[in-house]
């Protein structure tokens, strides 16, 4: 697909900011996969390269921009862009509130967000009414691998909500026969391997 194509197709933001319309569209996209499940929701700096497009607001130019993604935990499902701001000067309050405005417009949309990241937040698991329990954490490409290290840490027992999760039933799993771990998958691991997580 073109990038004309993609400017005109339906799911292209007409408005770069968190707003109703963003989040429909989103909604529209989960219903046109058929997914109800939960969505992981991230934020992030980033400094724009020369070659790109500079956002340009009060006539200044921007290099700096904070993006604001929504994924669908599928593999070869593609984030969507849900905000795209210049970024001058931005606090932890600011990040607060764009996370409240994307709770809220998604709540009102029924999509569930499981997990929120950010630069530089600190996590907690606030639960938030006709919400539900929310995960922050620091870096969403670094959760995947402390969820995976977390149940190798010698804990024998870790609790997800009304679920549960041990190096035990992992073992076992593993040496079940039809199982996609393996024995390497569980004992001696490499606990800083991104491409096992």
């Amino acid at each position: 697909m073109s990038c004309v194509q993609r400017a005109q197709s339906d799911s292209a933001l007409d408005d770069s900011s968190i707003c109703f319309e963003n989040i429909a569209k989103f909604r529209k996209f989960l219903n046109s996969i058929n997914y109800d499940g939960p969505i992981a929701a991230s934020t992030d700096n980033m400094k724009l390269e020369k070659n790109y497009v500079i956002l340009q607001t009060n006539n200044a130019i921007n290099k700096y921009v904070r993006i604001y993604v929504l994924q669908v935990p599928i593999p070869k499902v593609p984030l969507f862009v849900l905000e795209i701001i210049p970024n001058n000067s931005e606090n932890v309050n600011d990040v607060h509130e764009i996370h409240k405005q994307v709770l809220e417009l998604t709540a009102h949309f029924k999509i569930h967000i499981l997990s929120i990241g950010a630069d530089d937040i600190n996590s907690y698991c606030p639960i938030i009414p006709n919400i539900g329990p929310i995960v922050c954490v620091s870096d969403l490409k670094h959760a995947k691998k402390s969820r995976r290290n977390s149940i190798f840490s010698g804990a024998r027992m870790l609790t997800f909500g009304n679920s549960f999760l041990g190096f035990g039933y992992v073992l076992e799993l593993s040496k079940s026969l039809n199982s996609v771990l393996y024995h390497v998958d569980v004992l001696n691991v490499d606990k800083q391997d991104d491409g096992a997580a």
